[in-house]
C-alpha cells in the first residue's frame, strides 16, 4: 500500500472539487504526488484520510488501496446539509466496506437516504478543500444534486 502526504491529498481533493464543479462530472483520475489513482481509489484515498485527520489532526496520511473497482451505482438524486457526525459516520462505513469487500461501494447510507458512490466523493473532495483552505472541519457539506446531474449519470473511467 502507498502511503500519501496530507498536503498532496488536499490539494487533489481541490483539485477534484474544481473539475467537478467546472465539468459536472467526476474526473476519470486524480494525479497526487505524480502519480495517477482511479476515482475508486479516491474515494478510499479520502474517507482513510477524513478518518485520520478526526484521530490525528494535521499530522495525517493515507494510505491507498492498489487495485478496486466498484458496481454500477443506481442513480440516486439527494439534497442535504450532511453535518460533521453524519459524514464521519458514512467515512467509516466506506472504509469498513473497502475493507471487507476489497471494492467501493455503490453507495453509503445515511440518515440523509443513501448517498450514490458519485455524490459521496464529491461530498469528500469538498470537506477536504475546506480544512486544506481553513484548517477545520466544516459544519456540513451541501449536496444538492438531481436524478439528471451529470455528476451522477456519468461513472468515471480508468
Amino acid at each position: 500500500m502507498d502511503t500519501l502526504k496530507l498536503d498532496d491529498c488536499l490539494q487533489a481533493s481541490t483539485n477534484v472539487k474544481n473539475f467537478i464543479e467546472k465539468n459536472n462530472q467526476l474526473p476519470n483520475y486524480v494525479t497526487i504526488a505524480g502519480k495517477n489513482y482511479s476515482m475508486e481509489q479516491y474515494m478510499y484515498i479520502s474517507s482513510n484520510l477524513l478518518l485520520a485527520i478526526r484521530v490525528a489532526g494535521s499530522k495525517s496520511v493515507a494510505s491507498v488501496i492498489n487495485k478496486v473497482k466498484v458496481d454500477k451505482p443506481k442513480i440516486t438524486p439527494i439534497k442535504a446539509n450532511i453535518d460533521k457526525k453524519t459524514f464521519f459516520e458514512m467515512n467509516e462505513k466506506v472504509y469498513q466496506f473497502f475493507m471487507k469487500n476489497n471494492k467501493a461501494p455503490s453507495q453509503v447510507a445515511s440518515k440523509y437516504g443513501n448517498v450514490q458512490y458519485q455524490a459521496y466523493i464529491y461530498s469528500n473532495s469538498k470537506i477536504l478543500n475546506y480544512y486544506r483552505v481553513h484548517k477545520s472541519i466544516p459544519d456540513y457539506v451541501s449536496l444538492n444534486l438531481a436524478k439528471n446531474s451529470k455528476i451522477l449519470t456519468y461513472l468515471p473511467k480508468h
